[in-house]
């Protein structure tokens, strides 16, 4: 076989390879990647101790990890289709006030066919506080939640006026919101660093693959 034809054989047979190794990485990618953040970004008209609010955008994020997510199969009394997740971490910024945390535990809580204030049957996305019994903050009814488990990314999706709303405290004192319009919710995965390094490493060793081959 001429020099020539036994490089380029070479070169197929390290770029298969190291698809292979990227194709894994990206599988420990799905597998690692538990991490999630949740985003309400609206507007709200309400007060924060004794500061007045009107109309002021603002977003929540809360963080938190998927593996700790409690399923129908495991709460007391939940229904097919019930999720809850307490965050790791919650936060509000508010336009004009500036950015706060919460100072109780945070949840996500998705439902199906169920009936709040009288509205029913509804699929519905809720930020409460945490456990299974935390009161919700403010919650949001869309066909969309009907398949949703609160452990795969999400929107954004645009979901109006919130159906409730109830106080929370605040590192800046009790919040409370009269009224949540135009909210948008959306959920992103993080991978884990490893995941991140392993995945850093098969692209470089793509990159050089084509440079070998350039040069």
């Amino acid at each position: 076989m001429p020099q020539s034809s036994r490089e380029t054989g070479s070169v197929k047979v390290r770029r298969t390879i190291l698809a292979c190794f990227l194709l894994s990485a990206l599988s420990v990618a799905r597998v690692e990647a538990t991490t999630i953040v949740f985003i309400f970004e609206g507007t709200g008209t309400g007060l924060l101790g004794a500061t007045r609010f009107t109309a002021a955008p603002f977003i929540i994020t809360a963080i938190a990890d998927t593996r700790n997510i409690v399923t129908s199969a495991t709460a007391d009394g939940a229904r097919a289709g019930d999720f809850s997740l307490d965050t790791n971490f919650s936060r509000i910024a508010i336009a004009g006030i500036g950015t706060l945390a919460f100072t109780v535990g945070t949840r996500l809580f998705d439902a199906r066919d169920a009936t709040i204030n009288s509205q029913g049957p509804l699929d519905f996305l809720a930020f409460a506080r945490a456990g299974l019994n935390g009161v919700v903050l403010m919650d949001f009814a869309n066909s969309a939640f009907a398949t949703y488990d609160l452990a795969t990314p999400f929107g954004p999706l645009f979901l109006g006026n919130a159906i409730g709303v109830n106080p929370i405290g605040t590192t800046r004192g009790n919040l409370g919101f009269d009224q949540v319009t135009d909210v948008t919710f959306a959920a992103r995965l993080i991978p884990e660093p490893g995941t991140l390094a392993l995945l850093g490493i098969a692209l470089a060793g793509l990159g050089f693959a084509r440079y070998r081959k350039l040069s």
